[in-house]
């Protein structure tokens, strides 16, 4: 039988999260920061735009069911990892941001293959703040020289 909380009438249910703390603990995406009219990184304007979208829908929510430090380890198998801004043709990085978002940690994933390009944001906390699609990879192949 399950314990009761002292001065809470429901029962605790030992080693079995709540759907909160489950949910909780997944990468969750924000679109706040969204830049969809960047006159680099923006949807492609093209008839296979529509698969591009779903692609992208897929990712994200294949993403979603990840748990943030997963996330943040997958590495080679999402080609994620943080932002160097020296290394981009951005080196101001998210300089449309607020001083304090600008502070968060800038970050990337890959939405599958090379010519699919990635997906650019902040992470802050279990969050993902997507700020730009990249879908012709211009933050590193166009990058300033």
């Amino acid at each position: 039988m399950a314990k009761l909380n002292k001065g809470h009438p429901t029962p605790v249910k030992k080693g079995l999260p709540t759907p909160k703390e489950i949910h909780l603990s997944l990468v969750r995406f924000s679109f706040k920061y969204l830049e969809l009219g960047h006159e680099k990184f923006c949807l492609p304007d093209t008839i296979q735009k529509e698969a591009y979208l779903l692609t992208l829908f897929d990712k994200l929510k294949q993403i979603s069911t990840m748990k943030f430090p997963d996330f943040r380890q997958a590495g080679k198998a999402l080609r994620s990892h943080a932002i160097d801004w020296g290394k981009t043709s951005e080196p101001d990085g998210y300089a449309q941001l607020n001083e304090q978002m600008q502070q968060c940690e800038p970050w990337q994933f890959s939405l599958a293959r090379e010519e699919l390009g990635r997906v650019h944001g902040l992470l802050l906390d279990d969050v993902f703040y997507v700020v730009w699609v990249d879908h012709e990879h211009k933050l590193y192949n166009g990058r300033a020289h």
